[in-house]
């Protein structure tokens, strides 16, 4: 997946679900590349289907992209990440 030309306006658009999580992702340490739904539920205070939920979402906004897992996995064995660096560094700017 692509990331978004605006990911200010992708942002905008998001539920506050994906945008709690997408905020608290950036907050994670660089080193930390992948991301699953019981990660995002823990760094996010949701419950782990509504944190899987979100990070669906982020990956249809273009702000983050699945990395492993298959459509039949599990939510927790997912994978994600930022499409890209300025990806996450525009998450880290929501922060503030």
């Amino acid at each position: 997946m692509t990331a978004p030309d605006d990911p200010d306006a992708a942002y905008a658009a998001l539920p506050r679900d994906a945008a709690l999580a997408y905020r608290r992702a950036a907050r994670l340490p660089e080193e930390v590349h992948t991301l699953d739904a019981r990660q995002a539920a823990a760094i996010s205070d949701l419950p782990v289907p509504r944190a899987a939920n979100a990070l669906q979402t982020l990956t249809r906004a273009g702000l983050l992209e699945q990395t492993s897992g298959t459509d039949q996995d599990q939510d927790h064995r997912k994978g994600f990440r930022f499409t890209a660096a300025r990806i996450r560094l525009h998450a880290a700017h929501q922060t503030a």
